[in-house]
């Protein structure tokens, strides 16, 4: 099918509207939502957005087809109309895509940075250039296959991967005997990191770091806050740090203190605040208000009398379905 079209200009030529309604009956036929919704591909929605014929028409007319979208994997191509089943270099492109799609949803939140726009970004701050190299070099890491012909990338690989050892429960120790190990099994010269260390830099990059406070080693006291710099428990005495017997070479290099106890504080808000940066998850906060059944029976915490004399103690806050409730 010849696809010439797609970046022609102007796009309101006739040229251009022809081949925009080709693309959406080839799309509606193959991957269309509930009868009127199709992804659109426009550089605004990026193929993250769900809309209708018309919006995706005037989309594509007012700002065009999202760079390089030539092979058309999130509307159909590579199936047939009763078949679904995904080809190993479209399964690549998903992959590659979510990764995008994934930097997007963090970093154009938090500062204005996006796959599309990061190279047109205009505040100089520090913070934000800091930012932005991080986001660069994530970028890098979502183009870059593990090894040649892997339809992983690196960055798609090393989130599996840890995604995998969160909810397996595995120790950071057994995470790298399995790294040192896949990294010796796979093809020499591959990007896959050796240490638990090294994926979590990465993961760090991501966001949603967490913070290490020390803690009195019975449990008695956080060293936080007005207590950060103190030495030893102002309740049992205990010292903060464990006990390091000397050695020779501690004359020339004193080793690092160590606490003897660290709790991992992972802060909330910026955990509630990456459900609504996500374009597959801010739909779903607003689903108890939205597409709740209510027909007066219970089914979701919404319909029970807790939660509807919340509401009414604090209508304010209950006037914004986006406001979450903690329980």
């Amino acid at each position: 099918m010849d696809r010439s079209w797609m970046y022609l200009a102007p796009r309101s030529s006739q040229t251009f509207v022809n081949g925009v309604q080709t693309f959406l009956n080839f799309a509606f036929e193959r991957a269309c939502v509930n009868g009127t919704l199709i992804k659109c591909p426009c550089t605004s929605c990026l193929n993250m957005k769900y809309k209708s014929r018309q919006t995706v028409l005037d989309h594509l007319i007012c700002s065009g087809f999202r760079p390089e979208y030539w092979k058309w994997v999130y509307h159909g191509e590579g199936t047939t109309v009763a078949s679904t089943t995904t080809t190993y270099d479209e399964e690549e492109e998903i992959l590659r895509h979510e990764m995008h799609e994934m930097l997007d949803d963090i970093f154009e939140t938090e500062g204005g940075i996006g796959v599309e726009m990061h190279e047109t970004a205009s505040n100089n701050s520090e913070e934000t250039n800091t930012r932005r190299s991080e986001f660069d070099d994530l970028v890098k890491e979502a183009e870059e296959k593990v090894y040649q012909n892997c339809k992983y990338n690196k960055l798609s690989c090393v989130v599996r991967l840890y995604q995998l050892k969160c909810l397996n429960g595995w120790s950071s120790k057994s995470f790298t005997m399995l790294l040192e190990f896949l990294k010796d099994l796979l093809p020499k010269g591959n990007l896959l990191p050796k240490t638990t260390h090294q994926v979590k830099k990465i993961m760090a990059s991501l966001g949603l770091r967490y913070e290490k406070i020390h803690t009195c080693r019975n449990g008695c006291m956080l060293f936080w806050d007005d207590k950060e710099k103190d030495e030893v428990c102002s309740f049992c005495g205990s010292s903060r740090w464990k006990v390091h017997e000397a050695s020779p070479e501690d004359e020339e290099s004193p080793p690092k203190k160590k606490a003897c106890k660290i709790l991992r504080w992972f802060p909330l808000k910026p955990r509630l605040q990456r459900f609504f940066m996500s374009s597959k998850t801010s739909n779903l906060m607003n689903w108890h208000h939205i597409d709740r059944v209510k027909d007066g029976k219970l089914r979701h915490p919404a319909d029970a009398l807790v939660w509807k004399d919340f509401d009414e103690k604090f209508s304010e806050f209950a006037s914004d379905p986006r406001n979450v409730r903690l329980a």
